[in-house]
């Protein structure tokens, strides 16, 4: 299968998500392939934490697995954005902060890569399979708490607020 049709099977996808999302109260806009986005992706607003009035944006996105052997499954990734810009200074004190909670995390992946911290989530689907609005539901239910957690922890390391041991201190 081609990058194009898998783009295609999978935009499709993306509307019948972004409706789930709709009927959650989570305002999303599709955004077509371009040569800075080679994937077809979903870019979702959802309310600002209590602190903060600015939504919480994060995406979804197919990734690719063709050739895999895998085409019989979809992994469908919700992509959230941390914290960017991270200082030369605090590269070393971040890129512990991201290892240590990986190892403690029971759901989701950070990532640091380019001065950008990211929480990642992947879920394996069924070919074209669209998740229901309860597991839609679940997931942010929980992914959502869990980013402003970490987002507050990762800030702190980077602003050199806090210790790399403090921060992971103050988690539950």
């Amino acid at each position: 299968m081609t990058p194009e049709h898998g783009a295609s099977d999978h935009s499709e996808a993306l509307e019948s998500l972004a409706q789930v999302l709709e009927e959650l109260g989570y305002p999303s806009q599709r955004l077509d392939v371009h040569p800075e986005l080679p994937l077809p992706t979903l870019l979702v607003a959802a309310p600002g934490d209590e602190d903060d009035d600015e939504p919480v944006l994060f995406n979804f996105m197919f990734m690719p697995i063709e050739g895999t052997g895998l085409e019989h499954i979809d992994l469908l990734q919700v992509y959230f954005s941390l914290l960017e810009g991270v200082s030369d200074e605090r590269r070393d004190d971040i890129a512990l902060v991201v290892a240590e909670l990986n190892a403690q995390l029971p759901l989701g992946q950070l990532g640091f890569q380019d001065g950008e911290v990211s929480l990642r989530h992947m879920m394996l689907l069924e070919r074209h399979q669209v998740p229901s609005e309860g597991l839609v539901k679940e997931m942010l239910a929980f992914l959502l708490p869990l980013r402003h957690l970490l987002a507050e922890a990762v800030s702190a390391v980077a602003s050199g607020e806090s210790t790399v041991e403090a921060a992971l201190a103050s988690l539950p």
